[in-house]
């Protein structure tokens, strides 16, 4: 045999070999909704920061995402319900854990935070107590954190449809507050219309925010392969170069998951940028 045949009999039985791995991408509904910096529709389809490390993931872990960006509460009941597979940019509450599963890395950090008018003084020591019984804005389909959702039946809560529209409400003396999380809103209150309107310290907590798994595939070989390809991405430094060049909060390399992911739903004010 020529060595021309043995190069092409060699080159045919790498792509024979290499077929399993091809045919072992998984396709994956994966649902969403417009988020500040992570998510946008687009004449060009889907983008944002969650869609560039959704697709880093997929390449280390062996799936593909078909992306729709959706109403938030919408995008959660379809998962929940196991017509979608996978959630984009969670935050972790045990309430949501009954219905997915949650990534053990997340992929990004932001403050959830009380908005006011400036005129209008307002204190908050960051305990509930601290509160009067007045109503506070959330969008609708929104949580900020297992810190919130153990004070959420206590406040006198309105539910809309955007960020815009709770400021407004803000705006004409409706509402006393609006709660909602740094990324989203402080781009928002920098406008014009909205310089009236400040942030409230403390803040509620501190957030991480994850990709997350229908329960369908609770125990499943791709969320084991997902888990491990997000801890590589987290522990090489790649989440944090990411997350820090599109503004976004994220711990260095030195930082201790197995503490903060054993102790995240303690609802505790959380750890520090």
């Amino acid at each position: 045999m020529s060595a021309i045949h043995v190069v092409r009999m060699l080159y045919v039985i790498s792509l024979l070999l290499a077929l399993p791995v091809m045919a072992a991408v998984t396709e994956l509904r994966c649902v969403g909704t417009e988020f500040t910096t992570l998510t946008r529709n687009t004449p060009d389809g889907p983008r944002g920061f969650a869609l560039d490390i959704l697709d880093e993931l997929g390449k280390r872990a062996g799936f593909h995402c078909n992306v729709d960006l959706l109403p938030w509460k919408r995008a959660q009941a379809l998962v929940a319900r196991n017509e979608a597979d996978l959630l984009i940019g969670p935050y972790r509450t045990r309430l949501r854990e009954h219905d997915m599963v949650y990534l053990s890395r997340p992929f990004y950090f932001d403050d959830a935070l009380f908005y006011g008018l400036d005129k209008v003084p307002f204190r908050w020591d960051g305990q509930i107590a601290s509160l009067p019984r007045q109503q506070v804005a959330v969008v609708r389909g929104w949580t900020l954190g297992e810190r919130f959702e153990a004070f959420r039946n206590q406040l006198n809560l309105v539910e809309v449809d955007s960020s815009d529209q709770a400021l407004r409400l803000l705006l004409t003396g409706r509402i006393t507050l609006v709660a909602g999380n740094e990324r989203d809103f402080a781009p928002r209150i920098a406008r014009p219309e909205f310089s009236a309107i400040k942030p409230v310290q403390p803040r509620i907590q501190n957030s991480a925010g994850y990709f997350a798994l229908s329960g369908k595939w609770r125990g499943s070989a791709l969320l084991a392969r997902m888990d491990e390809a997000m801890q590589q991405m987290v522990n090489s430094g790649y989440i944090l170069e990411r997350s820090h060049a599109a503004g976004l909060s994220f711990p260095d390399t030195r930082f201790d998951w197995a503490s903060y992911v054993a102790h995240e739903l303690d609802n505790a004010p959380a750890r520090s940028k």
